[in-house]
Parts: structure tokens; C-alpha cells; sequence
């Protein structure tokens, strides 16, 4: 691979203004991560219309989310870096007594009995996402000076095994490891996708880049060149951005401008930001439907183009189209997508205008780490860098656009292979 200089990625400056603004919509996000307890662990997420309540299970990106929450509310001043330890420990030993495979959490716990959820499952990026909230709260900690806790999440970062979860004849991250039936799943293989930042961590832990480089580079053109992702979905381009940090010119970054500008061409009765979200469809218990709604254009499927707007979406856009990302937020709160806890899940104009009044805490809680990052200077960002072995791997970071080597073919030339957990064309 070429590299580039390395140059910093130009932000727009917020206005005094819309900080403040940013400020309350950060606090009432964060009166969600409030609302949860202590102890029970932190659920999947809160339904509140239909009022069916907290949830009876959590992930290790919930748990993660969880932790994230108390570092941003103290670098906004929200809570005190004391209360935040405080929450962090209690959360801390909880991880320390799961039961876990090969230092992984298992991807569904029961929140109450804190036991893990038949089928037993560990999921890769799960993992990461969950290593990636520990890195930063070990940081956080060590500036803070809350030594003890940061040792205790050095040694749960340093117990998790991502060599077995790699699939080391193709360099490439298993989707997960079935425990009950004792097989791997899958592979993740595009670094448009949530496994960009699970790759990342795994090869700086192991000092080894081969996952990196092994992760599909297929573009197609929006805006210029773009990297092709699965779902189209803003999550996919932008979730691990609020932990990596942004090098202009790179092929990463490039790509994260573009979709951010096609998510916003997009837009639906005004309001743009398409992602992986609850819909407007009930199941036979009256909760909220899922799934990953993206755009075509920059899928290698053919996506739903639903018109369900998450708020989430445009608070991580923020980095790449500041003023228009503020102003979508003040929209869906005018449109009715906020409470009590922050934004709602989403808007579905599907059939109608109808709100999703749930909360996630997957999506708060990158909901408030993008807005930490906006209003502290990108601190999630440069917790996460502080780390040395996260900071040795920055050069691929500094992966330069592709003109000359861009693959463009028409997604009907893509197969997905299940049974190589890959693409062929």
C-alpha cells in the first residue's frame, strides 16, 4: 500500500451558538445512560410508545456504549470525573465476573441474571466495539488518575483473544463463533463496514496489518469515488470514525465526505440520514422491527432505501458536513424526535410520518460520543490514539484515495458466497 504525508483533516468550526445546543442535546442522551441503573447491566434498549419498557438483554457494544457515556458526560461536565469512575467501576467488575470465550464477552446477556443468552454466540465486532469503549476508558482513567480502574481494563483488553477469532488463511475476521454448534461463521471482508474498527484494533494488538489489508477496497461513484459498502448504511462509513481518527486525502476519510454528501442528496420530506435503525412494523409483542436500511447507490446489494431517518446518522456526520448536520437535528427535534432521554430512534416516512419512540443504547450511545467529539475537541478520538499500541497503527489510516485502481462494476457482477463468507465476481 502507498501512503500519504499524513496531513490533519480540516474541521469546520462550530458556532458558539450551536454548542450550546449540542450541549443540551448531549445532556438529555445522557439522562438515558441515567435512567438505566446500576444494577442490572445497561439493556439492548427502552421502548417507550408502545410502552413496552427496558429490554431483557444486553451486548458487549451496549455495555460498551455504557462506558463511553460516563467519559463523555465527564469531558462535558455533565458529571464529575469522580461520579464517572464511580459508575465505570461498578460496570468494570460486572465484565470482570462474565462468562466469556477465550476473553470475549458472548453477544447476548441476560441483564438481570448477567448470564449468557442461548444460542451462545461470540460476535466479532461486538468484541471490538467493546475493546474499543475499554481503550478509551482506560485512558480516560489514567489522565484522570484513576490508576486502579485503568489497570483492570488493561488486563480484560489484554485477556481477549482476537487470533481466535481470525481466520488465518485469508486474513480475514470471522462474523463469529457459534459455541453451541462449535463452528465459525462467516467472514468480514469490506473496510466499508463496522469491521473496519475491530480490523484495526486486532492488528495493532497483534502488531500484524494482514487483516487490513485484506479487507475489500471495491468503489463505486458518488460524489467521486466511494468505497463500497454492504448496506449502504450510514452506520457503516461512520461508526468507527468516532473512535479513528481522520486523515485528509485518505481513501477512508474521502469516502466518508462522499457517502455523508449522497446521504444528504437523498434526503425524504426534508430530513436525510439513512442507517441501520428501528421501523415503523411491530412484531407479535408490539415491539419495534430492525434493520439495516441503506442507500443502493453505495451498496453491493441492493438496499431498501427505506425512508426511516435516524438521528444518530447525522450526529456522526458532523465531522464532514457540520452546519447541515446541525440543522438536521434541529429538524427532527421539530419534527418530534426528542424527549425526555434525547432523540428517538427514528422518523419512518414509509407509510406516513411516524416516530420510533424507542432508544437504543447501541445508537445513544454514538449519538453522544459524536457529540462529545464535536464539543471536546474529538477527545473520544484522541483517548482512543493515546493508547501506544492504537497509536503505532496509524499509517494505514493515511491510505491514499485510489484514481487509477478503482473497481466499477454494476452490483448484479457481485455474489455473495455464504459458504466462503465473501464476494466473488
Amino acid at each position: 500500500l502507498l501512503y500519504i504525508s499524513g496531513k490533519p483533516f480540516k474541521k469546520a468550526e462550530i458556532g458558539a451558538d450551536d454548542e450550546a445546543t449540542l450541549k443540551e442535546y448531549a445532556e438529555r442522551t445522557y439522562a438515558y445512560f441515567s435512567s438505566l441503573g446500576d444494577k442490572d447491566l445497561p439493556c439492548d434498549n427502552v421502548q417507550i410508545f408502545p410502552p413496552n419498557g427496558k429490554s431483557k438483554t444486553t451486548s458487549p457494544t451496549n455495555i460498551g456504549y455504557a462506558l463511553l457515556a460516563r467519559v463523555c458526560a465527564a469531558e462535558l461536565d455533565i458529571i464529575s470525573p469522580l461520579r464517572a469512575s464511580s459508575d465505570i467501576s461498578v460496570l468494570i467488575s460486572d465484565c470482570e465476573k462474565l462468562k466469556k470465550w477465550n476473553g470475549h464477552l458472548y453477544n447476548w446477556y441476560d441483564v438481570a441474571t448477567k448470564t449468557p443468552v442461548n444460542p451462545y454466540f461470540v460476535s466479532s465486532v461486538d468484541s471490538g466495539n467493546f475493546i474499543a469503549a475499554l481503550i478509551v476508558v482506560k485512558e480516560f482513567c489514567a489522565a484522570k488518575g484513576f490508576q486502579d480502574i485503568a489497570v483492570r481494563c488493561e488486563k480484560l483488553i489484554d485477556e481477549t483473544d482476537f487470533s481466535a477469532l481470525t481466520d488465518k488463511s485469508k486474513n480475514r475476521l470471522y462474523i463469529g463463533y457459534n459455541v453451541g454448534a462449535k463452528r465459525y461463521e462467516g467472514h468480514y471482508d469490506i473496510l466499508a463496514s463496522e469491521a473496519r474498527l475491530t480490523a484495526y484494533i486486532a492488528c495493532c494488538l497483534s502488531g500484524d496489518g494482514a487483516l487490513w489489508g485484506s479487507l475489500s477496497r471495491i468503489q463505486v461513484n458518488s460524489f467521486g469515488n466511494v468505497l463500497a459498502s454492504w448496506s449502504g448504511t450510514a452506520f457503516e462509513y461512520l461508526m468507527p470514525q468516532l473512535f479513528l481518527p481522520d486523515v485528509e486525502g485518505s481513501l477512508v476519510t474521502a469516502s466518508a465526505k462522499r457517502a455523508v454528501k449522497t446521504f444528504i442528496k437523498s434526503s425524504c420530506n426534508g430530513l436525510w440520514g439513512i442507517s441501520e435503525s428501528g421501523y415503523y412494523a411491530f412484531d407479535g409483542n408490539a415491539h419495534y422491527q430492525y434493520k439495516a436500511h441503506g442507500l443502493s447507490v453505495l451498496s453491493l446489494r441492493n438496499a431498501d432505501d427505506r425512508c426511516g431517518i435516524s438521528p444518530y446518522s447525522s450526529a456522526m456526520a458532523i465531522p464532514y458536513a457540520p452546519e447541515k448536520s446541525i440543522e438536521n437535528l434541529k429538524k427532527l427535534r421539530e419534527c418530534g424526535a426528542y424527549g425526555d432521554m434525547g432523540f428517538y430512534e427514528a422518523i419512518d416516512f414509509s407509510a406516513g410520518k411516524n416516530t420510533v419512540s424507542s432508544h437504543m443504547t447501541h445508537h445513544q450511545g454514538m449519538l453522544l460520543c459524536a457529540l462529545t467529539n464535536a464539543l471536546s475537541g474529538d477527545v473520544i478520538r484522541k483517548y482512543f490514539t493515546a493508547d501506544e499500541k492504537m497509536r503505532g497503527g496509524e499509517i494505514m489510516l493515511e491510505e491514499p484515495e485510489s484514481k487509477l485502481s478503482t473497481v466499477k462494476r454494476k452490483r448484479k457482477d457481485f455474489v455473495y458466497d455464504r459458504k466462503e463468507g465473501g464476494y466473488s465476481y
